[in-house]
């Protein structure tokens, strides 16, 4: 049973439809139920205060209101009937079965407090949580436009460089047994350390990473075709939909749009040139003309356009730091035969003839 389900049927967020499969679900298995009524009674404490307040008569006005409240169908009621004689004869089982069945109940707290109180509740059994499980009041979403740069601290205190064009999401408060983020773009990760809660960074490309503090850069843009990740310190494992790998220091791993894997092994790869974007560089080496224009796109916010196909056969060996478009575009031209127009924010690339 999906756990964002299960809160919202306590906090009677649930379609009727919702409702019946997580009653079915409890009704199957005293475990289930005994789960459900674990989170329902934490709840229930903050939301009713002490609950020893509630006496038999406060009791019996509340199975009074299930027989007699509209909002409850008959299907809804067998299966209410069928839990209730399910668990044990506890007033407070009991009280807990009857609030699972009233969508009216009066609530004294705010319910976005409410749901990460459940959830904290899920972290300290030791469960996942996924972040697409987490409730959306909390969840950050930072972007950078193209030509910018930013750097996030997120909650664990681990920093995350963001490169141009990239988008990170992650929610203000960790919960559960994972630190899980959501990455489109590039960024560097300065993982803080805690082994009994890995961070998790889900990619656009249904590529995830899994580390529990190291050092390690991942390129992942929508319009390029590959995932790139490189590790400089501690390890990594890169989870795709069939396979894990785990990557070594210095290491350099591909994953191409066919699931194909690439490892570049240390001894061979120049990982270093992976974060050279933090320290303000662009390192083009034999880089295809397509994807320099791709990352000169994300660094000065332009707009490339090869108005001569013969512009794409060229490949780019260079370094840049603080140059601007015209001045790289100015030295491309003295080792190519490309030429170009700066047009407002356009830039138009030709062949010189």
């Amino acid at each position: 049973m999906r756990k964002d389900l299960l809160i919202k049927f306590i906090i009677s967020e649930t379609s009727e439809k919702e409702s019946a499969e997580v009653l079915d679900w409890a009704e199957k298995d005293k475990k289930n139920l005994d789960y459900l009524s674990k989170l329902k009674l934490t709840y229930m404490a903050q939301m009713a205060g002490n609950m020893d307040e509630v006496d038999d008569n406060g009791l019996q006005n509340f199975k009074t209101k299930i027989t007699t409240d509209a909002m409850l169908s008959q299907n809804k009621k067998i299966a209410l009937y069928k839990t209730l004689f399910a668990i044990s004869a506890t007033a407070a089982a009991i009280l807990l079965i009857v609030f699972l069945s009233i969508p009216s109940f009066n609530y004294k707290r705010n319910l976005t407090a409410m749901k990460i109180e459940l959830y904290e509740q899920l972290k300290s059994e030791n469960i996942a949580i996924a972040l697409s499980e987490l409730p959306k009041e909390i969840i950050q979403v930072v972007y950078t436009e193209k030509g910018a740069k930013s750097t996030i601290e997120l909650p664990d205190g681990s920093i995350v460089q963001l490169n141009s064009d990239t988008k990170l999401i992650f929610p203000n408060k960790f919960m559960g047994t994972t630190r899980e983020v959501f990455l489109s773009g590039e960024a560097f990760f300065n993982v803080k350390a805690d082994t009994a809660h890995p961070m998790i960074v889900n990619t656009n490309k249904d590529i995830k990473i899994k580390v529990t503090g190291t050092e390690f850069n991942v390129k992942c843009y929508d319009n390029d075709n590959q995932v790139d990740a490189t590790l400089f310190s501690g390890s990594i494992d890169l989870i795709t939909a069939n396979n894990q790998f785990k990557i070594k220091p210095n290491e350099h791993i591909s994953v191409g749009a066919d699931k194909k894997i690439t490892v570049t092994p240390p001894s061979t790869s120049n990982a270093r040139e992976a974060k050279a974007w933090t320290e303000g560089r662009i390192v083009f080496d034999e880089t295809p003309m397509i994807e320099v224009i791709k990352i000169l796109e994300r660094w000065h916010g332009v707009k490339i356009i090869a108005k001569d196909p013969e512009v794409l056969q060229y490949s780019i060996t260079a370094d840049f730091k603080s140059e601007s478009i015209p001045q790289i575009m100015e030295i491309i031209k003295r080792c190519t035969q490309i030429s170009y127009t700066l047009n407002n924010n356009q830039l138009f690339l030709s062949i010189l003839k």
